[in-house]
């Protein structure tokens, strides 16, 4: 990833009327059917949920420093919130704790800081990226491009670079514009620079990823157009020593993909019609998959990817009964997270893996809550 991603459940996030029309407790089992049996075994644990006071959690992203982002709903009435967890391990125990963000809204990126990056809704009621400083801290606004009324903010890099898009209510994706913004601080106190549109076809493209910066200050940044006009691409935005951004390309890395996300190596991964891919600027890898029996999935998804090289997503036999997997390596066998659910489990199901951090731990969407797979 960059600790951020992903993901294409934000793709299906159109920016259309609102914003919102879109645990100690484990188990430990053996690899079933799927499970991979020659690869690493998995710890999954549901994510704090405030003793039922939230539900339907969605974990969006995990960082180095064992801290994950997402969202909640409350269970008593309607209301999301943006949600950030604090996960830890005391006597070899698997402990999280829920902390709502001040903002309605939900949580898309961390980064190795603490820094948060996500969308709410402005003074208008208009969806709009948010950053947040720590999971403390009231959150900023990222506004939308000149002309347009809505934004979404989807991954933050270790630089306080921010990648996402800007759109006008109503008027569809093929409308957006993939944007990045710059949060500097300036005596103590977080000032954005942006947005800045990323160069491309006029309209139908949004940015979901990126690496953090190097030495040069540069950062590529993953995302796509619609199909018809270049598909997955990767930008460069460099940060310039006045504050500003200047963003050129993009690079077309598949002219009928999806990229979803991207590590510091500068590998991409996404999907190309049915199949989940790695993109590395020079080939397209297609990531192996159970092709026979119950367990084959003629259709997967990668959302993120780790600097170390581990890949999550989905995968099954369609949209509706994928269930959260992980690739090891981008040669290594497809594995269904929920093969490694012990029976005592509160999880009913793990629906989708979103991200994955450096240490090959994994966050996502149960089917009755978040969740992380921490690997034994």
């Amino acid at each position: 990833m960059r600790r951020f991603k992903s993901h294409v459940q934000v793709f299906a996030l159109v920016l259309s009327a609102c914003l919102l029309c879109w645990g100690v407790a484990s188990a430990k089992g053996k690899p079933g059917g799927g499970g991979g049996g020659g690869g690493p075994s998995f710890e999954i644990i549901p994510l704090d949920d405030a003793g039922g006071a939230v539900h339907n959690g969605a974990a969006k992203d995990i960082n180095n420093a064992r801290q994950a982002v997402g969202y909640v709903d409350d269970a008593s009435g309607p209301g999301r919130y943006a949600a950030y967890w604090s996960i830890s391990e005391l006597n070899g125990q698997i402990q999280s704790t829920l902390s709502l963000l001040a903002g309605d809204g939900a949580a898309y990126g961390i980064n190795d800081v603490g820094e948060i990056a996500g969308t709410g809704d402005d003074a208008s009621g208009n969806p709009v990226g948010l950053y947040w400083s720590s999971a403390s801290a009231l959150p900023v606004e990222l506004p939308p491009l000149t002309g347009h009324d809505a934004s979404n903010a989807l991954a933050i890099n270790d630089d306080g670079v921010i990648c996402g898009r800007s759109g006008i209510l109503g008027a569809g994706m093929q409308y957006s514009r993939a944007v990045a913004w710059r949060v500097n601080w300036v005596e103590g106190v977080p000032v954005v620079f942006g947005p800045v549109e990323l160069p491309g076809p006029v309209d139908g493209s949004s940015a979901v990823d990126l690496t953090d910066n190097d030495g040069d200050g540069l950062a590529e940044v993953a995302g796509y157009y619609e199909a018809a006009q270049g598909g997955a691409v990767v930008w460069t935005v460099a940060s310039l020593t006045d504050g500003s951004l200047v963003a050129t390309g993009p690079t077309v890395l598949d002219g009928n993909g999806i990229a979803t996300g991207i590590n510091n190596s500068g590998i991409a991964c996404g999907y190309n019609g049915q199949l989940a891919v790695l993109w590395d600027g020079v080939s397209t890898n297609t990531l192996q998959r159970p092709t026979k029996g119950k367990n084959a999935a003629p259709w997967t998804r990668a959302f993120d990817i780790s600097d170390t090289g581990v890949i999550v997503g989905r995968g099954g036999p369609g949209t509706i009964d994928a269930r959260a997997v992980v690739w090891p390596s981008a040669d290594g066998a497809m594995m269904y997270l929920d093969s490694f659910l012990g029976s005592n489990s509160p999880l009913l199901g793990l629906e989708s893996a979103n991200a994955v951090n450096d240490s090959g731990e994994i966050v996502g969407t149960g089917w009755n809550g978040a969740y992380v797979a921490i690997p034994r």
